[in-house]
């Protein structure tokens, strides 16, 4: 999997696994990167459904939704995201990555730019601004005022700006949790490449929206040429997605 051969992680996993619904988690990632969408989307559901017969607090929807996304089901991934979205909004689900609900927010308004369905996207900026003001236990949504940005009150260069303050409070970090001074500026250098991969997912879908696809593409190429071990691999599948269509 870590080298990109898929098809032999699949094959590995299957002789080392009986078939389980759990099992088949761990093969998501690499039945995305071979275009079997269908499988990820089934395991995926049937996580989903698991964790709701159990009222786990933990949820699968938001990767659920790309998969179903990618399947060509737009209109349900559309509504699978929104259940997500007012899930995190009330406090329902503790499946949070460290932007603490922002990327879903994110993934909403791109569905809506790219279904030209403006509802959707006033939705995604709704949501986002109600998110902004949330407090979680370990942080607060990242980055802030995404919402502004996505409305056009906020400039690339402003948005820049933004995630350069922020970054430089995370360097400070850095220099606490590790060791090395090598460590340190490998952890920066990682996280400088992954802002700078969102920043372009994020300048994408803004475009998409105000301009149509065609002014996104560059943006949705810079996303498909980054190494999706870089950002979280949704961002780098709905890219190449987009790039892929007609």
């Amino acid at each position: 999997m870590t080298r990109g051969d898929y098809a032999l992680a699949l094959e590995l996993y299957d002789k080392e696994f009986k078939r389980h619904p759990d099992k088949d988690l761990i093969k998501v990632e690499a039945w995305l990167h071979l275009r079997r969408f269908e499988e990820a989307r089934s395991a995926l559901a049937d996580a989903q459904h698991r964790k709701e017969e159990l009222s786990a607090p933990q949820s699968h929807r938001t990767d659920l939704a790309v998969a179903t996304w990618l399947c060509g089901k737009r209109q349900l991934a559309i509504e699978i995201l929104k259940t997500e979205c007012d899930a995190i909004l009330r406090g329902k689900t503790g499946y949070l990555n460290s932007s603490f609900g922002t990327e879903e927010g994110a993934y909403l308004f791109y569905f809506g730019a790219a279904t030209k369905n403006v509802g959707v996207r006033r939705h995604a900026c709704a949501y986002l601004e109600k998110l902004g003001r949330k407090r979680f236990f370990m942080g607060s949504p990242w980055p802030p005022r995404l919402h502004d940005y996505f409305r056009n009150r906020l400039s690339d260069v402003g948005m820049q700006k933004l995630i350069g303050r922020i970054r430089e409070e995370r360097s400070r970090r850095f220099v606490v949790f590790n060791r090395t001074p090598e460590e340190v500026d490998a952890a920066r250098a990682l996280t400088q490449a992954q802002d700078a991969a969102k920043m372009d997912f994020w300048q994408a879908i803004r475009l998409h929206a105000r301009e149509g696809k065609r002014a996104a593409r560059p943006h949705y190429k810079r996303v498909c040429d980054a190494p999706p071990t870089l950002l979280l691999s949704d961002e780098w599948h709905l890219a190449r997605a987009e790039m892929e269509a007609q």
